[in-house]
């Protein structure tokens, strides 16, 4: 599958991180492990995945910015609020659908650490958190757009901390 354009990776992306997707940027490990993204995509592409992002346009993306939509993912999908999401609650959307039921509930059993049989917002956020922390080369808190880009291209900046 190959990208004609900007909009095209952004709607990619978009897809992939809300198309009953769990976690945030499993859309970017996605297209790097499938190469939609090919080693040499231009600047503006990764501009694309970049911006949304980068909300406060500083060109960085702190774990704040990062996270925002992974928070937001917990508390709509923590149907009862009480800060913790139950196996229901982490499959409700796939219950319908044998083959993905069957996905979530390992993913929930992995990243359920505690087994205490539900998700605090920690145990929800971890993978995200070794997501960035990965891509995050310089190991400033901060993901600059040359780390995103590397990964993007699935070519990781070596780690410099």
């Amino acid at each position: 599958m190959k990208i004609r354009s900007v909009t095209t990776a952004a709607v990619l992306v978009l897809s992939f991180a809300v198309a009953g997707g769990m976690l945030l940027l499993n859309g970017l490990s996605v297209l790097a492990q499938d190469k939609i993204i090919a080693p040499g995509a231009s600047d503006e592409m990764i501009d694309g995945f970049f911006k949304p992002f980068d909300t406060n346009n500083d060109r960085v993306i702190s774990y704040e910015e990062f996270s925002v939509k992974q928070r937001s993912r917990f508390a709509q999908l923590d149907a009862d609020k009480n800060g913790q999401l139950s196996l229901d609650e982490f499959t409700a959307e796939v219950q319908s659908k044998p083959d993905k039921l069957a996905k979530e509930t390992t993913r929930f059993a992995s990243l359920d650490k505690n087994q205490d049989g539900s998700l605090t917002p920690e145990e929800f956020e971890a993978p995200r958190r070794k997501q960035f922390d990965d891509m995050d080369a310089n190991c400033d808190g901060q993901m600059s757009w040359p780390e995103f880009a590397a990964t993007v291209r699935n070519k990781p900046m070596p780690k410099g901390c």
